[in-house]
C-alpha cells in the first residue's frame, strides 16, 4: 500500500469518517469499476428506444412537423404492433420475451414508417442517433452503430478508433475511482467532448459529410424533456 494512501487513510480515521467505501473502491478491480459505470452511465445497448416511443414525444413531433392526424395514428402503433407480434409468436408457439420485444419494435418501425414521409423518418433517425451520441458519447455509438463501417474507415482510422476505444475504457475506470458512481457522470460528459473532437478529427473531409448528413441539422435537447433520459 502506497504511503499517500495510508496519509489519507490516516486522515479519514482522525477525522471519524467512514472508510469503508473509500477502500473497497480502492481494491475493485478494473472490470467490476467498468461494470459499475455501465450502468451509472446508462452504456447499456437493450434501453436504446425504439423510433415509435420517440416519435411520440411532443419535442420530436414538433421537430418532425407532424400533422394531428399522423400524431392520433402514432400513439396506437404500439397497440398494434403488440398485437401483430402477439398473433405471430402464437403461430410459431415460441415464447421468448427478448424477442418479442424485439419484433415488437421492429413491428412499430414498419408500422411508423407507413404514417411518416420519407423526410421525416430520415430526421427521425437523425434525431435518434443524436439522443445516442449524446446518452452514451460518440465513442460507443461508433461501435454500436458501426459507423466505421459506414464511413469506410481505413486501417489507420480503426486502429486510432481502437486506441479512442482503450482510453475510454480507462477513463471510465479513473473516474469511476475518483469520483465514484455519483460523480462519473459529470466526469465522462467533460472527457466526451474532447474525445468527440478527436473522432471527428480522424475523418476526412469525405467522411466527416457523411456523418453530417447521419447526424442531421442539431436538435434543441434543452427543450425535450419528454424524451427517454440517461439512468
Amino acid at each position: 500500500m502506497s504511503q499517500r494512501l495510508l496519509h489519507s487513510i490516516a486522515v479519514f480515521i482522525c477525522l471519524g469518517l467512514p472508510i469503508v467505501h473509500f477502500s473497497s473502491v480502492q481494491a475493485q478491480s478494473d472490470e467490476e469499476l467498468k461494470r459499475q459505470a455501465t450502468v451509472a452511465l446508462g452504456l447499456m445497448q437493450f434501453v436504446k428506444p425504439g423510433t415509435a416511443q420517440l416519435a411520440r414525444a411532443g419535442s420530436i413531433q414538433r421537430d418532425l412537423k407532424l400533422t394531428l392526424d399522423q400524431m392520433q395514428q402514432i400513439q396506437g402503433i404500439e397497440m398494434k404492433a403488440k398485437s401483430a407480434t402477439k398473433q405471430k409468436m402464437s403461430e410459431q408457439k415460441k415464447k421468448n420475451p427478448l424477442r418479442t420485444m424485439r419484433e415488437t419494435k421492429e413491428e412499430s418501425d414498419r408500422i411508423l414508417q407507413t404514417i411518416l414521409t420519407p423526410e421525416q423518418y430520415q430526421r427521425l433517425r437523425q434525431i435518434m442517433l443524436q439522443l445516442e451520441i449524446r446518452n452514451q458519447g460518440l465513442t460507443m455509438i461508433v461501435t454500436l452503430e458501426k459507423l466505421e463501417d459506414k464511413l469506410a474507415f481505413t486501417d489507420d482510422q480503426r486502429a486510432k478508433m481502437q486506441e479512442e476505444r482503450q482510453a475510454f475504457d480507462k477513463a471510465v475506470v479513473k473516474g469511476m475511482r475518483e469520483h465514484g458512481k455519483n460523480g462519473i457522470r459529470q466526469h465522462m460528459d467533460a472527457y466526451q467532448v474532447q474525445s468527440r473532437q478527436r473522432i471527428l478529427a480522424l475523418m476526412n473531409s469525405m467522411q466527416r459529410k457523411q456523418f453530417d448528413d447521419l447526424v442531421g441539422n442539431p436538435f434543441d435537447f434543452s427543450n425535450a424533456n419528454d424524451l427517454p433520459q440517461r439512468k
